[in-house]
């Protein structure tokens, strides 16, 4: 009676993997509740059921904080775990900070939501923040975006600084009460 449980078991798993591998897949891992596929180097994504989420045409895909960062072509974007394209495959990297992700391509950063939505265009040499404000900065100037990528400022300060409920920007060596309301 064991060994037909067993026998059976084997049988079982042996048929899954058959219908599992039917595209011909080099390897197949389940990992988080999906089936990761990887087929001459490139790696996809299909679920439980074994429908397609992300085809099998990326260098990487690995899960993180609730996404799935891809590489494609050397750049990297964000997906959901149903395959939706969040953030285009199309920079040199992503950073998770404070809620946000740093984007970055050609020594130029921006910022984007969880979601995805572009707060700050990729166009900055520095992205910093402060009192939940997004503090940008190109040539040696900055500005103010609010966390929904409303310009407030703009970059055109020589620098910034809070006092109290106020933002105060220096230019020129003059110094000027900002309205961020």
């Amino acid at each position: 009676m064991k060994f037909f449980l067993i026998l059976s078991f084997i049988l079982f798993s042996v048929f899954c993997y058959a219908q599992s591998n039917k595209a011909g897949f080099d390897s197949i891992e389940f990992t988080h509740g999906y089936i990761m596929t990887q087929k001459g180097g490139k790696y996809g994504l299909m679920s439980h059921k074994e429908r397609e989420l992300i085809p099998t045409e990326y260098e990487s895909l690995e899960f993180t904080r609730g996404y799935i960062m891809a590489q494609k072509d050397g750049m990297y974007g964000l997906m959901s775990h149903q395959g939706k394209e969040l953030i285009p495959t199309k920079y040199e990297s992503l950073e998770f900070t404070r809620g946000y992700i740093i984007t970055e391509k050609d020594g130029m950063y921006g910022v984007r939501n969880h979601h995805g939505k572009e707060l700050a265009p990729t166009k900055y040499k520095s992205i910093d923040f402060a009192r939940g404000y997004i503090i940008t900065e190109k040539d040696g100037m900055y500005g103010m975006r609010d966390n929904q990528g409303k310009e407030l400022v703009p970059t055109k300060y020589e620098s910034l600084s809070f006092n109290f409920d106020k933002v105060i920007g220096t230019k020129n060596d003059k110094q000027y009460i900002l309205d961020i309301d």
